[in-house]
């Protein structure tokens, strides 16, 4: 016989289609978590993991913080350089944002040009340093166009937890997103946080 273990082919043979299974199961559970444009993580997973970020604040503890910001006149760089430009403009604050946040952070693209930090752990005065961070890194950096450079900025709403109270992770973004739109009221290219409770 050889040395040769009857069946034993067949074991393998389903060890290894398992392992693949496995395997391919979890590529596809990735590719669903992540947005297809920036890489980063899509709104459906960002808020599954913020739900399991406030259920951890609330055990531990430790405080919260959210930052959401966005392109200012975004519209316009569509307008100008097209939607193809606009991607690499998406892809470039995405990066941005990914080089200023802490290990641990969780960036999230939550709708169009709009995005969420999570910032766990993070106390108001972490919020606003890394917000205002963001803020300067992208008004300093511009994406290539052509013999252009497409200068662009971005307004941050930032809130975080217990400072500015929340019923529940929903009740927070909705802080944080009213922010944004208060930096956007005070000129875009800017940071306001949340008032405390």
């Amino acid at each position: 016989m050889g040395g040769r273990v009857p069946g034993a082919s067949d074991g393998w043979g389903a060890v290894s289609q398992a392992l693949h299974n496995a395997l391919l199961f979890d590529r596809l559970e990735r590719l669903a978590a992540l947005d297809s444009l920036t890489g980063i993580y899509n709104r459906r997973f960002g808020l599954t993991r913020l739900h399991e970020e406030f259920g951890r604040t609330l055990r531990m503890k430790v405080p919260l913080g959210l930052m959401m910001f966005d392109l200012d006149h975004f519209k316009n760089v569509n307008d100008v350089y097209g939607h193809l430009t606009g991607d690499r403009v998406l892809l470039r604050l995405a990066n941005v944002a990914k080089s200023v946040m802490r290990e641990g952070d969780i960036l999230v693209r939550y709708g169009g040009e709009e995005f969420l930090a999570i910032l766990p752990g993070a106390s108001r005065k972490d919020v606003s340093e890394i917000a205002d961070r963001l803020r300067r890194k992208i008004a300093e950096s511009g994406v290539p166009h052509g013999e252009d450079v497409i200068k662009v900025t971005v307004s941050v709403g930032g809130v975080s937890y217990p400072e500015k109270d929340a019923e529940n992770e929903i009740e927070l973004v909705d802080h944080a997103d009213k922010a944004l739109y208060a930096a956007k009221d005070s000129g875009r290219n800017c940071v306001v946080m949340a008032g405390v409770n």
